[in-house]
């Protein structure tokens, strides 16, 4: 149940701006974890990983190899959503006009801490990295937002696949590391942006069923405001059973030498429900961050069949095209989700990665799942992979 701050001692410092009748405060959250096996784990890459960055990992470079390859069972968390916690608000200034906040933190159950801000650093420095924005909505118009939010991209992916960004299956949140450096890998993480700082963003009201949306993020750097600059666009359309949406972002270079842009992404989404099935369907494209500009295509089909008021299946088939490898892998995630309540969840989630030459799909996501040293499970370069998940996940 989501409780009003009022009522929570413990953030007992914000209560002072929760207590005018216009203004309501929340506090919410997600909680997922669960027990998964992995196969074909590469072992010598956890050594490379960590002599290359150890302050990333806070551990010391091992006295000896990591041994060989071999199935890795541990605890994961995110396996269905991402554990989070945050705060959002409403204050109604009356005639339709609405002041609007969110501060949202990514959390990891299995140690209690919380993500990079960035991997190539040590710094767990950045609190909300998964939101932290303030706007101004007007009622029949739109709304405008300003600070760290989601691209038009991200937001339509977890509304519109079978697998909302599941961190067991799903391409929005696993990577081919066959060129890690170079930026291969999934269409969010190494091709595209699922969350921008400093930007601003126009949303649209909903005009018979279409919204439209423009974000900006600004470079600022001084004498090269191209440099870093993110701008991105997108429409939604939705007609009873139908729901379509289209997305357009444009990254570029972090470089005050080449400021050009160095990656663009373009994606199409749709669900139809059937009632006796959700059907999910995207296609996306990105180009510019790969060895010679080749581009990187996802295509995903899927599935939501509700069995009975409790028991959901999930099915999805999502193929990966990189043009600068000629690797070609796929995945095939199977699932089963059981409501014990409206906030909680037991899921059962099995995902296999078809590579493809020398591809790395992971078959789940290397942030989420705690192998004690935080490298993830890379698998090795052209093998097979399978992950077995079993979890909660339970929403306040």
């Amino acid at each position: 149940m989501k409780k009003s701050l009022v009522a929570l001692s413990v953030f007992g410092a914000f209560a002072g701006i929760a207590h005018a009748d216009d203004t309501n405060v929340t506090l919410y959250g997600v909680i997922d974890a669960g027990i998964a096996t992995t196969t074909n784990v590469a072992g010598t890459a956890a050594v490379a990983a960590i002599a290359a960055n150890p302050a990333k990992y806070q551990l010391a470079v091992p006295a000896v190899p990591a041994g060989p390859s071999g199935t890795v069972t541990g605890l994961q968390t995110g396996g269905v959503s991402t554990s989070r916690w945050g705060l959002r608000g409403t204050e109604d200034l009356g005639d339709g006009t609405k002041v609007k906040f969110l501060l949202e933190s990514e959390l990891l159950p299995t140690s209690g801490g919380n993500l990079a801000s960035d991997a190539s650093t040590s710094s767990y420095t950045q609190l909300f990295k998964r939101g932290a924005w303030v706007g101004l909505s007007q009622d029949g118009i739109g709304e405008v937002r300003f600070g760290r939010q989601n691209t038009a991209t991200y937001d339509y992916v977890t509304t519109y696949d079978a697998l909302p960004a599941y961190n067991i299956g799903s391409l929005t949140t696993n990577v081919d590391g066959t060129k890690a450096v170079a930026g291969s890998g999934n269409v969010f993480n190494a091709y595209t942006v699922d969350r921008y700082d400093r930007a601003v963003q126009l949303r649209s009201a909903d005009y018979s069923g279409l919204n439209l949306r423009a974000g900006w993020s600004f470079g600022n750097f001084p004498g090269s405001q191209a440099q870093n600059r993110i701008f991105d666009l997108g429409a939604s359309y939705h007609l009873d059973a139908l729901n379509l949406a289209v997305a357009y972002l444009a990254a570029n270079n972090n470089s005050a030498a080449n400021t050009s842009t160095a990656t663009t992404n373009i994606g199409l989404f749709a669900t139809y429900d059937f009632t006796v099935a959700i059907v999910n369907a995207s296609y996306t494209n990105s180009k510019g961050k790969l060895v010679g500009g080749d581009s990187f295509t996802t295509l995903t089909l899927g599935a939501r069949v509700p069995l009975s008021p409790k028991f959901t299946a999930i099915g999805e088939f999502a193929h990966d095209d990189n043009k600068a490898t000629g690797n070609k892998p796929h995945i095939i995630t199977a699932g089963l989700t059981y409501g014990l309540s409206k906030r909680t969840t037991l899921y059962a989630l099995s995902a296999f990665a078809s590579q493809s030459g020398n591809s790395k799909l992971e078959t789940a996501s290397a942030s989420k799942f705690d192998t004690g040293n935080g490298l993830g499970v890379v698998p090795v370069a052209g093998d097979n992979q399978t992950t077995v998940s079993f979890g909660i996940n339970h929403k306040f």
